[in-house]
């Protein structure tokens, strides 16, 4: 097993990357990602156990094409991928669940939540 789980995160938000980065940073490999472009020069650096997934994410792809890229790709066919969002209409859920999304999470989420939420997939990835 591996000692830490790794995630790679796309929020636009600073202050969201921030509290990502005081909150989840503990037993977690967590790579964050402010755009698109970003996200797929990180995408195949490495074999990432989770994704953390803000459907609006200003200019460029918006999360749905995100969670359909992440689909394609053989190795994280199955990898949770987590919705964190601030997109509440229970058709953004739907449409992302559709989609591959593992788990929708409306903004402001509870961290301890979002923490716990991840670390529960670490029994799965053994």
């Amino acid at each position: 097993m591996k000692a830490e789980l790794s995630v790679l995160a796309i929020e636009d938000d600073v202050l969201i990357q921030k509290i990502y980065k005081t909150v989840l940073n503990q037993d977690i490999e967590l790579t964050i990602c402010g755009n698109y472009e970003q996200f797929l020069d990180e995408l195949y650096k490495r074999d990432y156990d989770i994704f953390l997934v803000d459907l609006g994410l200003g200019v460029g792809k918006d999360g749905i094409q995100i969670i359909k890229e992440i689909r394609l790709i053989d190795k994280f066919i199955n990898a949770p991928i987590i919705v964190v969002t601030a997109y509440a209409a229970k058709k953004d859920e739907n449409i992302a669940m559709q989609n591959g999304a593992t788990l929708f999470f409306r903004k402001p989420i509870d961290m301890k939540i979002l923490a716990s939420t991840i670390q529960s997939f670490r029994k799965e990835l053994k």
